[in-house]
């Protein structure tokens, strides 16, 4: 059986075959109190770092300030989440549009895939241009370099469909429902922020993960004159931001790839779980997140929106 018949194609074949709420089913949303409950306990996902950017241990909960539908809330204990599972999917642009950095991307996948695959961890893998290829099960580090290999720069041509991939992978392969109960979950993200030929939208990508709360981590070229037109740069670079500042990921900027790796190892590596009481929540609705500023020590990753189950 050959590697294409090992993905399941949505859409047109590619040719040829290249921080945040709850990780856990129960940390996702299924912990969060019902409409019907006068006070609610739920738990957000957050990542924590210092000045530089460089992940850190959690600080004490005093330090903390979390706004929840605009109103102060009481934050309960703080749980590391070292020690959890990690399932990950890393997405994959190769559309015309990548092929000035491909090789530089490859060379990248291959070495985040090899460092995110260690103990317990399982990733998933997804390449898409205007179609999507994207494997049911999970891959090793090994499988992904015979893929990856295949989608050398010369190779790569058509539009681009970025949020159907995030859609996908939030839905189909990262779906909590699918995963252990203890798993935490993230997208890694290598695009320059283009998009062309997806049936979703922005907002509606950024609700999927939200809604089953999945951080993206993007990880986009070095702009230059010849990436595009200034205009064209601003809107990719917006989308990016967009898509994981809303979910509470970061974007990195692809001049180290060694630095860049580390540095999302390094978040992935040091995820907390931040349980806050609020009151009684409307099912389906969603409720604003805010982290507020209070210390110039560290800053805080987290999704800025919550949808009650």
């Amino acid at each position: 059986m050959t590697r294409r018949k090992n993905l399941r194609m949505r859409r047109r074949l590619i040719p040829c075959l290249f921080l945040i709420v709850s990780p856990f089913a129960c940390l996702g949303q299924s912990e969060s109190a019902t409409a019907s409950a006068p006070q609610a306990d739920i738990r957000i996902l957050m990542s924590f770092a210092d000045q530089v950017g460089k992940p850190m241990l959690p600080p004490a909960k005093e330090s903390l300030r979390l706004r929840f539908d605009g109103k102060p809330v009481e934050i309960g204990e703080i749980l590391s989440l070292k020690d959890a599972p990690l399932f990950f999917s890393v997405l994959v642009g190769a559309s015309g549009s990548t092929q000035l950095f491909a090789e530089q991307q490859i060379a990248a996948v291959s070495k985040l895939f090899k460092a995110l695959t260690a103990d317990k961890n399982r990733g998933f893998l997804v390449v898409f241009n205007d179609g999507i290829a994207a494997r049911k099960d999970v891959i090793t580090a090994e499988n992904v370099d015979e893929v990856i290999k295949e989608f050398r720069a010369k190779s790569r041509n058509g539009s681009i469909a970025l949020y159907d991939a995030v859609v996908l992978a939030c839905q189909e392969q990262l779906a909590s429902a699918k995963l252990p109960r203890t798993a935490r979950r993230a997208i890694l993200l290598f695009s320059d922020g283009g998009d062309n030929a997806s049936r979703h939208s922005l907002r509606k990508t950024v609700e999927a993960a939200q809604r089953e709360g999945i951080p993206i981590f993007s990880i986009r070229p070095a702009r230059d004159k010849s990436t595009g037109s200034p205009r064209s740069q601003r809107q990719e670079d917006q989308a990016l931001e967009t898509l994981s500042g809303g979910t509470g990921g970061l974007v990195a900027i692809f001049n180290d790839p060694n630095g860049t790796i580390q540095q999302l190892v390094g978040f992935l590596g040091s995820q907390d779980l931040v349980s806050i009481r609020t009151g009684a929540l409307k099912a389906r609705k969603s409720y604003s997140l805010k982290f507020e500023q209070t210390e110039k020590y560290f800053f805080a990753l987290m999704q800025t929106d919550y949808f009650a189950p």
